[in-house]
């Protein structure tokens, strides 16, 4: 079963619509888009049967803070077809679906209101795309003439610094660029490595939410979730999502389970 939550947007220049942020659970698969690799029929499979219909919007991730714009068909055709490699998808184009991959990386999904009706999207963003959000702010105001207090924000299931742990050089750049509430020392009953480097926690959800402080965006637009894609169980005591650490680094698989996040939007 997908983790799922919508929302309900009332703005009166939009008409009301429901926005709904999907990511697919650990039982799926894997549901990386990698263009050297071809195609992924589970991926394809998967999206064709959510979102029937609908045209979805691909790249693979870099793991950069970079974000490509979509206004239609033709420019998701382009965007696969030059085989484009970014790491946040935004579009005003309702039968567009913007879709990222993650293991343990946030998926931050964004939707504002404008002139011309609701511009949406999805974000990856890991320890090095931190900050992506901060891009897709300035897109949405300086080409979408959105204002600040119109752009909400989801930062979904992530891994959290109950598992999420650096070291001092990466702490630094958290304490230094975000905050210095996003970083924790471990204690040694709390290690799960045995690494000696990795002393700090790091959260990704306080960083993030110092930077759209930063920005401007009210409080109440942002949405958050208290699940850790590393460490969160389903009711049978599995593996919820799919994680990188936990299963890579951890149990040494050679692979490990990206998961699909996608965002669109339905009119009532």
């Amino acid at each position: 079963m997908d983790f799922s939550f919508d929302f309900d947007n009332t703005d009166d220049k939009t008409d009301g619509n429901k926005i709904r942020c999907i990511l697919s659970d650990f039982k799926l698969g894997s549901m990386r888009n990698v263009w050297q690799d071809g195609k992924n029929p589970r991926r394809e499979r998967y999206l064709e049967k959510v979102y029937p219909g609908k045209r979805i919007i691909n790249i693979e991730l870099v793991h950069s803070q970079t974000i490509v714009v979509a206004h239609t068909k033709e420019d998701a055709e382009q965007i696969e077809k030059s085989e484009t490699k970014a790491d946040g998808i935004l579009t005003d184009n309702l039968d567009l679906v913007p879709v990222v991959t993650v293991a343990d990386c946030m998926p931050i999904f964004v939707w504002a209101n404008s002139k011309k009706g609701i511009v949406f999207g999805a974000l990856h963003s890991g320890w090095k795309g931190t900050g992506i959000a901060g891009n897709a702010i300035d897109i949405l105001e300086k080409r979408f003439g959105v204002n600040k207090a119109d752009i909400h924000f989801a930062l979904g299931p992530h891994i959290r610094n109950c598992c999420y742990s650096v070291d001092e050089e990466r702490a630094e750049y958290f304490r230094t660029n975000f905050s210095s509430d996003c970083i924790k020392m471990i204690t040694q009953s709390q290690k799960k490595t045995d690494s000696e480097k990795l002393q700090y926690a790091l959260s990704l959800e306080k960083a993030n939410l110092a930077l759209l402080e930063k920005y401007g965006i009210p409080k109440e637009n942002i949405k958050t979730f208290n699940l850790c894609t590393c460490c969160s169980k389903d009711e049978g005591g599995n593996p919820r999502f799919g994680s990188f650490r936990r299963e890579k680094l951890l149990e040494g698989k050679e692979k490990f389970s990206a998961m699909a996040a996608s965002i669109s939007i339905t009119y009532r």
